[in-house]
């Protein structure tokens, strides 16, 4: 329709040239208002950039000396799962028991808080709050309360706390790729991918198929190519590229059990960091661990934004936990038998599932469903009479290597932020309000 527009237009006009100049200036005029949003984001950034935002968070001030000897010291697995809820709550309003897995852990020697709260309700916020053993409201709400600005986020759990202070005592980080790129932390000193072989210490990119990113598969449900979906053609047409998302997912939480004992038996000390996506959507697993996906297509929208019911969230959940549970109890066993000595291992959910999440309503989610999360740990004798039932993230760090390394580093009050997806930075403290439904 357009060529046969300007055709027709060519035809009629005879001084193309004021025709074209008219257009020139209209394109020209139409781009100043997006350079100027974009260049004001941008600018916006660099403001914080200047004011050199990673020295905002509040570096932990240690002193005193570790008496372990360094050959002694354990490697230390921090393993999140992301949208892990806590037993309790999964067994009120999902009926679901997960005892068998919390008797699997305690049998192995973990600790399982059984109050624990996640102190954010998004992972960013959250692994950014641990991974730096604070509270990051100060720091971020300096983007403005209307900010969406989640680069600094993926910043901040890249060039962590926790890793720059174990690294002096010859701590390597060990990273995986995950399907959400921030909390891939690529510059580990040992960065483990599907995509990627080692050689000669440098991770090369393999040359693989294409495969359709969640931005991707949004472009094409929010664009006029929604159409071919409306009349039955996409599935057709871009079905077995959108499969492939499904896929690459399965792939990855697959690889990243796989390997999270790799470096159990290796010399030197590790610090293993792995962000699994699962138990949350999309969901890629059965309870027997079987594909599955969606007809919707492949995408991380969680709480309101699932373009499922909440009888299919709650459903699909659940069957991927089990299965979850059972390559958690594995990888477990395996790193346990080929470590000479005792690793820490954490496990962690980030924050709970969202059924039951309104992101732009405290009063209309359910906060104990999106707070209330699995918290366990595996720390050596000495180290778990200092434990207690309600630890959050945000002092799981503090605790261990203030014990580990002889840091005199204080515990901060557990507290819990709700923001919405759209206003991260507008934090709302439910403290008092969480588990008092």
């Amino acid at each position: 329709m357009l060529g046969l527009w300007v055709w027709y237009v060519k035809s009629k006009l005879k001084n193309l040239d004021a025709f074209t100049s008219f257009f020139t200036w209209a394109g020209i005029l139409s781009l100043i208002f997006p350079f100027v949003t974009i260049s004001a984001y941008y600018f916006r950034g660099y403001q914080v950039r200047d004011n050199d935002f990673l020295e905002q968070l509040t570096r932990v001030s240690v002193s005193g000396s570790q008496d372990i000897p360094l050959e002694e010291l354990p490697d230390i697995y921090y393993i999140i799962l992301d949208g892990y809820g806590r037993s309790d709550v999964l067994a009120e309003l999902y009926d679901f028991d997960n005892q068998d897995f919390l008797h699997f852990l305690e049998k192995n020697g973990f600790y399982i808080a059984e109050n624990s709260a996640s102190n954010y309700n998004q992972t960013l916020l959250s692994l950014s709050s641990s991974l730096n053993m604070t509270y990051i409201n100060e720091v971020f709400e300096k983007l403005g309360a209307d900010s969406d600005n989640r680069r600094y986020l993926a910043r901040t759990i890249r060039d962590n706390e926790v890793d720059r202070l174990i690294e002096e005592y010859g701590y390597e980080l060990v990273s995986f790729e995950t399907a959400y790129g921030a909390t891939s932390i690529i510059n580990a000193d040992h960065y483990l991918s599907m995509e990627r072989s080692e050689k000669d210490g440098l991770w090369l990119i393999s040359q693989l198929s294409w495969e359709v990113t969640p931005f991707e598969t949004l472009f094409i449900d929010t664009t006029m190519f929604r159409i071919l979906d409306d009349v039955n053609i996409f599935k057709k047409l871009f079905g077995p590229l959108v499969a492939q998302g499904f896929d690459l997912h399965r792939d990855q939480i697959l690889f990243a059990f796989d390997h999270l004992d790799d470096f159990a038996s290796k010399e030197g000390r590790h610090f293993i960091f792995v962000h699994v996506v699962a138990p949350h959507p999309p969901f890629v697993f059965d309870a027997n661990g079987n594909d599955i996906s969606s007809s919707w297509g492949y995408t991380l929208d969680d709480g309101n934004k699932f373009k499922g019911s909440r009888e299919i969230y709650i459903e699909q959940y659940k069957n991927e936990l089990i299965y979850i549970n059972s390559l958690v109890e594995q990888a477990v066993v395996n790193i346990l038998a080929e470590s000479d000595v005792q690793p820490i291992i954490i496990i962690q959910g980030d924050h709970g599932p969202g059924a039951f999440l309104i992101w732009d309503s405290i009063e209309d989610s359910n906060l104990n469903e999106r707070h209330a999360i699995l918290n366990a740990y595996l720390l050596p004798d000495y180290m778990k009479d200092s434990l207690y039932d309600s630890i959050s993230p945000v002092n799981s760090f503090r605790l261990i290597l203030s014990h580990l390394f002889g840091f005199d580093i204080e515990l901060l009050p557990d507290k819990m932020y709700f923001s919405s997806w759209d206003k991260p930075y507008k934090f709302f403290d439910i403290t008092e309000r969480l588990f008092q439904d």
